[in-house]
């Protein structure tokens, strides 16, 4: 008899803490929505590749120092549509995480940022915790292991602490927040995107 090959392209692992997402995961499909326009605000330089800002940083698989966006002022804002979802209007949002790949440029002093979300244009600001880029490797989603790394804004409701739905991750806006500029040293971003874990309505075929 042969053996069975078996391939695992997505994990998710819970514990007890918290009020959302403290038992077992259940059944779930990954969809990633990728920038496809403009949002709110669009304050940081495209240095590489040409074209709008969003279009520097919506690639499949991240392409470096080829294309991106930077900053290194404080407070400046870079905010990004998405593709729309494809969901079901009854299909229930698990989580919704905010995924990006960054390093640093050269200089002496290090730039501080946040990646950020809203469920629509002028809406209500979710933030990571501030992040700092202190290499010129560049790194996914953690700027400072080269392990996979978990996402820096997990979210299991929308900024406006209700249910995400199908309309919400439609309208949705990611995007990233220059918190401590250095005035020498730029954060570095090449890729961005959204991953929501959602459950069918009809519930998966499982075989």
């Amino acid at each position: 008899t042969s053996s069975p090959d078996l391939f695992f392209d997505d994990v998710a692992v819970n514990d007890s803490s918290g009020s959302y997402q403290n038992s077992y995961p259940g059944s779930g499909k990954i969809i990633h929505l990728r920038p496809n326009a403009a949002g709110d605000s669009s304050s940081w330089t495209g240095y590489v590749g040409t074209g709008a800002n969003w279009e520097r940083v919506d690639e499949v698989t991240p392409d470096d120092a080829t294309s991106g966006v930077r900053s290194r002022t404080t407070n400046e804002v870079e905010e990004y549509n998405v593709d729309a979802s494809g969901i079901g209007s009854s299909d229930t949002v698990n989580v919704v995480a905010v995924g990006h790949r960054v390093n640093r440029s050269t200089g002496a002093t290090n730039s501080t940022y946040n990646v950020r979300l809203k469920a629509a244009a002028s809406g209500t600001v979710a933030e990571s915790s501030t992040l700092t880029a202190t290499t010129t490797t560049w790194r996914t989603n953690d700027p400072t292991s080269n392990s996979a790394s978990p996402f820096a804004l997990v979210t299991y409701l929308d900024p406006d602490s209700a249910s995400w739905t199908q309309s919400k991750l439609d309208a949705m806006q990611i995007g990233l927040k220059t918190v401590s500029g250095s005035g020498d040293r730029y954060t570095q971003v090449s890729t961005m995107w959204a991953s929501v874990d959602y459950t069918p309505s009809t519930g998966p075929t499982i075989n």
